[in-house]
């Protein structure tokens, strides 16, 4: 390669091709020299004193004299241009992995007893030049390894702090509830205290009634008998008087010993409900729950053509393949809104009021109906086909109110606005009725929407007063959320990782609870103008809220992250 080549190289190289070349010959004795030619004859990198070495030993051999002087017109040349190669190469990032510049500025393409067609470029250099860009591409890839870990390291460094922190909360979390359980065993306590006060009180009056009459009969005798004794000493007849005071006495003479006692009855059943669990509650280690927060918001219209009335959308629910139920009570009908496009696409005329909609298969789906706007007692559960069409087929007849229905593992949960929450198979055989927590209380005031979270292990019920209500799969109270943030609870779904949903009707607002039933805020607020939402679901899939509003003929999307 002839010497302007190696100059056009020199201007074309990248920093990523420099590098620093060591003495072959140093090497050997185990030292580390650097080196400032190479001999493209011996394919040798070499320092000054190895360089003069093998200049004395081309003296002894002409032929190899003969190449040393060739390339030393070579080397002049490159000399007188070694001022200009510099100043391309400053041009350049510096790095001290240069193949063209060492520590001294000189050129390493110079040789030493080598012809012209003998060069740095030859397979040594290429593999020497190949194998460094290796190492440090291998280093880069080290040190981004590197700084990859540290900040791994770091990450779990603070959930490690957070862990402690989340351990300290939690144990404050049982504290609290322990104060709370305090609390109900003191009320508990003092209800008790307090009946045995009235019961003693009862017995206690009574016994000192009858002790009352027994001195004041007592009295009268001790007198009548002063009396008969004066009597007798007058010679006066006493006889009738005796027959008097003993009539008087006679019905304390007679009475039996006082047998009774008062005791108390501990409520067993109370002790084997606490006893029947083994601590205060559950521990999870699960995901972070974060609050959506709203990216866009838009309305689409679902009033019929038909309507006669303002739409009412007291429920909704997703039916397949991703459509929405809807349950409009004042125009007494269901509609679907499809799915993709939010347009009403089939609708089915009622001769009750629906109430509330629930998903019960891939085909079918059930509606509660009142007999009255009222929500009278004449109520039914109507089953409909959604295959290809809104077709009604079987129903069930209730003998209660029914505002919120959902179907849980083959079972038909079924509120009633009341006290209550009845379960039915789905050929309506009730199978059981909630109403009373584990220590004998009112669980609901007016039970209404219900909705069932990870898959069917627990039953979520919204009340009208007390907020959103959590029972397990066998009706047995988990927690209960009221807070300030939420005013007449109406609707609820989820979001198939734990998240509740809850409308406040009279709060103007959709809060989202977590699965602990932690409040974690408000993901539609009264900013959203938003005023008495009633119905509420969610797509999981485009992560996307519905929301209804009473009287009002749109449906409020809102899609969240």
């Amino acid at each position: 390669m002839s010497y302007e080549e190696d100059l056009r190289r020199l201007k074309n190289i990248s920093c990523e091709e420099q590098i620093n070349f060591s003495c072959s010959s140093c090497r050997k004795e185990y030292q580390s020299n650097g080196a400032i030619k190479y001999c493209a004859r011996c394919q040798e990198y070499l320092f000054i004193p190895c360089m003069e070495d093998t200049d004395d030993l081309s003296t002894q051999i002409p032929e190899k004299r003969q190449a040393h002087d060739s390339i030393h017109t070579l080397n002049s040349k490159m000399a007188e241009d070694s001022s200009r190669i510099k100043g391309i190469a400053n041009e350049r990032p510096r790095s001290e992995c240069s193949v063209w510049t060492c520590s001294v500025n000189v050129p390493v393409i110079s040789t030493v007893g080598c012809t012209e067609n003998q060069s740095p470029e030859g397979n040594s250099v290429g593999k020497y030049n190949e194998t460094t860009d290796q190492v440090e591409r291998t280093m880069q890839l080290m040190e981004q390894a590197v700084r990859e870990l540290q900040q791994a390291e770091k990450r779990h460094k603070d959930h490690l702090d957070e862990l402690n922190q989340m351990k300290k909360n939690c144990l404050r979390k049982i504290q609290r509830f322990r104060t709370e359980v305090n609390e109900t065993i003191e009320r508990l306590e003092q209800a008790a205290i307090a009946e045995l006060e009235n019961t003693f009180q009862e017995i206690d009056k009574v016994l000192h009634d009858k002790l009352s009459k027994i001195q004041e009969t007592l009295n009268i005798l001790r007198k009548s008998n002063e009396d008969v004794k004066q009597d007798i000493s007058q010679n006066v007849d006493s006889e009738s008087l005796c027959e008097d005071v003993f009539k008087t006495a006679e019905p304390f003479l007679t009475e039996p010993d006082i047998k009774h006692e008062l005791v108390f009855i501990n409520n067993t059943k109370l002790l084997e409900i606490l006893q029947s669990f083994h601590s205060f509650g559950f521990c999870e280690y699960q995901e972070k729950q974060d609050l959506y927060h709203i990216q866009s918001m838009e309305t689409k219209t679902i009033r019929h053509e038909n309507d006669k009335e303002d739409c009412s959308i007291h429920s909704c629910c997703f039916i397949d393949p991703g459509d929405i139920l809807l349950a409009d009570y004042k125009n007494k009908n269901i509609k679907v809104l499809d799915g993709a496009v939010y347009k009403v696409k089939d609708v089915l005329s009622l001769n009750r009021y629906p109430l509330s909609v629930c998903r019960v298969s891939n085909t079918e789906a059930a509606v509660a109906l009142a007999e009255t706007r009222h929500f009278g007692s004449d109520n039914c559960i109507q089953f409909v086909s959604t295959e290809r069409k809104l077709v009604p087929t079987r129903s069930i007849r209730l003998e209660h109110c029914c505002t919120g229905i959902s179907v849980i593992r083959n079972q038909l949960f079924v509120s009633n606005e009341r006290k209550r929450l009845f379960v039915y198979n789905l050929q309506g055989e009730l199978q059981t009725t909630v109403h009373l927590d584990q220590f004998g209380n009112e669980i609901f005031s007016k039970s209404y929407a219900i909705t069932e979270n990870d898959n069917g292990k627990m039953v979520h019920v919204t009340d009208l007063n007390k907020g959103l209500i959590t029972l397990d799969k066998e009706g047995k109270l988990l927690w209960k959320y009221s807070g300030p943030k939420i005013k007449m609870a109406w609707g609820v779904c989820t979001d198939g990782k734990g998240n509740i949903f809850v409308s406040g009707g009279n709060s103007s607002n959709v809060v989202q609870i977590g699965p602990g039933g932690n409040y974690l805020g408000e993901v539609v607020s009264e900013a959203h103008s938003i005023k008495d939402p009633q119905a509420i679901c969610f797509d999981e899939k485009k992560s996307r809220l519905f929301v209804t509003r009473y009287n009002c003929n749109s449906v409020y999307i809102f899609s969240v992250l």
